[in-house]
């Protein structure tokens, strides 16, 4: 008998296929790390200098990343705000196949030369639409937690975030 792709009582999430975790299409929802850590940030960390830039100890992201993976109980207000942007950073960072794929870099290459009314629809047609479901609902969510931190996303996530999920 073969073994099934998703195992549900398995409560690993750290490196494992977003497609196994949220499903194929993205109805299974978000994994519960990226749930919880976005609701902190958004409600207790938006003014939080260097949010995502400062690095925590690595010991607490390492017992919070423990904890999610196995299926515990997490109060990020335990951990801090820093610890909760590196679990959404860790968590991109550690899938095993990257948010924008290889075939998506042409079209995020030429996006700095598309004239900005056009832009919205070229991220659509050429970006988004060439991905997969459960990666453009996490996008969603993750691009939604940047803005919400930073008035200028653009200028703080070329730095070094959008490497991370490449």
């Amino acid at each position: 008998m073969p073994t099934p792709l998703y195992n549900p009582y398995s409560t690993q999430i750290f490196g494992k296929d977003l497609s196994r975790i949220m499903g194929d299409d993205g109805s299974n929802g978000l994994p519960r790390v990226i749930v919880e850590a976005a609701k902190y940030i958004r409600s207790d960390c938006l003014t939080v200098q260097g949010l995502f830039r400062v690095s925590p100890p690595q010991h607490l992201v390492q017992f919070a990343v423990s904890a999610y993976d196995r299926g515990h109980p997490v109060d990020l207000h335990d951990y801090g705000p820093h610890v909760a942007a590196s679990l959404v950073k860790n968590f991109l960072s550690m899938l095993p196949m990257p948010v924008f794929p290889a075939h998506i870099y042409p079209a995020l290459n030429k996006f700095p030369t598309i004239p900005e009314a056009k832009r919205t629809e070229y991220v659509q047609m050429h970006v988004f639409d060439r991905l997969d479901p459960p990666v453009v609902i996490l996008l969603d969510t993750v691009l939604r937690l940047l803005t919400g931190t930073s008035p200028c996303l653009l200028a703080n996530v070329r730095c070094g975030f959008c490497r991370k999920i490449y």
